[in-house]
């Protein structure tokens, strides 16, 4: 017979000595501080365009109503272009912009389309709210034009702008293969 002493099988003495619970790992912790951070992120940033949508639809309000019938009656006061005619509706940021003598230039140049047939439509293209380092906070929409003239189709971008409660044009670009020099 096997003595208990000689007996490998037999249970030994040892212990087993767990460590002391040192909290979540670090990973978790990294796991956390990540997730919490990407969903603070995604808090902020629907937060930031919901803002952003908020304003943009005022912007566009102080606008809505009398934006289309503005720019219809600008179009055709201006058949033939002319500055002059045409200087009373420039906001002030235009003309801080553009000299008189480019303006003139300018508004001649857009002659070469001939004269207003008629417009065939007119769709707001956004609204936006920046800021200018010289003149501040500008709230603006833009439309688009299309044209008939007697050289052909008229694209045109006007933007708008509020001035001293008044309705004044920003911006306008004039597209039109009349301006293409074909010879």
């Amino acid at each position: 017979m096997i003595e208990d002493d000689d007996n490998p099988y037999r249970p030994g003495e040892a212990q087993l000595n767990q460590l002391p619970d040192s909290g979540p790992s670090t990973f978790r912790q990294f796991l956390k501080l990540g997730c919490g951070g990407c969903l603070t992120l995604i808090v902020l940033l629907v937060v930031l365009f919901t803002c952003v949508g908020v304003k943009t639809s005022n912007i566009y309000a102080e606008f809505d109503g009398q934006a289309i019938s503005y720019i219809r009656s600008f179009v055709e006061n201006q058949s033939p272009w002319n500055f002059d005619t045409a200087k009373p509706e420039l906001s002030q940021r235009w003309l801080q912009a553009t000299p008189d003598d480019r303006s003139v230039k300018l508004f001649n140049y857009f002659n070469k389309v001939g004269t207003l047939q008629s417009i065939a439509s007119i769709t707001k293209q956004g609204c936006s709210a920046r800021t200018d380092t010289v003149n501040g906070s500008i709230d603006s929409c833009e439309f688009a034009v299309v044209a008939e003239y007697t050289e052909g189709t008229v694209l045109m971008t006007i933007g708008l702008i509020r001035e001293n409660d008044r309705t004044k044009v920003l911006s306008l670009n004039v597209r039109s293969d009349a301006f293409l020099e074909l010879d």
